[in-house]
């Protein structure tokens, strides 16, 4: 390994990091000022410029992605069953899957990302499924179910 490797890793990563937390602040405006002037699609649009900055930051870490199969893919609705590795996962998902109204199946938790996670997941139909209230978690995943039956958007699943 070359000598100054190391270096340059640390200051690729922190240079990434910078990039995620401005990207996550200027979005938390943005989403909800995209969503006020165009609505729904807006909205999605604008979810989508965050996972395109999100993996571009990635790859200043030197994150490489390689996706494939998409072109087996419905362009309509399909529901993903993914392995949850990072907070990157959820920007690559939407990245890789477009406007299509990538919705998730999350646990509660997710609130607590950087800002405007929770509105994005509110707004954007997402389902939460919080394990003190089986009810509301049913009503959820039916939203969703009906959103894959209809043809209106891609549900993701982190098992």
């Amino acid at each position: 390994m070359p000598d100054g490797a190391p270096l340059r890793d640390w200051l690729a990563t922190g240079a990434a990091l910078g990039m995620c937390v401005g990207v996550a602040g200027v979005f938390g405006v943005l989403q909800r000022a995209a969503r006020i002037a165009g609505g729904e699609r807006a909205h999605q649009h604008t979810i989508c410029g965050l996972a395109t900055w999100m993996t571009r930051a990635g790859r200043c870490a030197g994150v490489r992605v390689r996706c494939e199969g998409l072109e087996h893919a419905d362009s309509t609705a399909q529901l993903v069953v993914s392995n949850h590795q990072s907070v990157l996962d959820l920007a690559l998902l939407v990245r890789f899957l477009g406007v299509r109204g990538t919705r998730f199946v999350a646990h509660p938790g997710l609130f607590r990302l950087p800002p405007g996670t929770r509105y994005a997941f509110e707004r954007g139909g997402s389902a939460f499924l919080d394990p003190n209230d089986p009810r509301r978690a049913v009503a959820a995943l039916e939203r969703c179910g009906a959103i894959l039956h209809e043809g209106r958007g891609s549900v993701v699943v982190f098992p």
